[in-house]
């Protein structure tokens, strides 16, 4: 998170809850601020990418928590890897 600024994080889907699960869908913009090792865009450049959460309850608290992030689109948008949006940049 520290290679990001400007972080906005909506729910999409959810919360489902069922039992003593959670569930959401969310998405994260961020606009990047630099420092991940290399990515070839420029500081300034909005990314977006989504996941989901699943979190299990119990006694009222968060004793459980499992993510599915599809952080390497988000990685793919700063040429860091390659990935849907082409090839990384050399």
């Amino acid at each position: 998170m520290a290679a990001f600024g400007d972080i906005t994080i909506t729910v999409d889907l959810g919360p489902i809850v069922d039992g003593d699960l959670i569930a959401a869908r969310w998405t994260m913009r961020a606009t990047y601020t630099g420092g991940i090792p290399h990515a070839t865009a420029p500081t300034g450049t909005k990314i977006s990418f989504s996941g989901h959460d699943i979190l299990r309850v119990a006694d009222g608290r968060f004793v459980e928590y499992w993510t599915c992030t599809d952080i390497l689109d988000g990685l793919a948008q700063l040429g860091a890897v390659s990935g849907p949006n082409g090839p990384a940049r050399q």
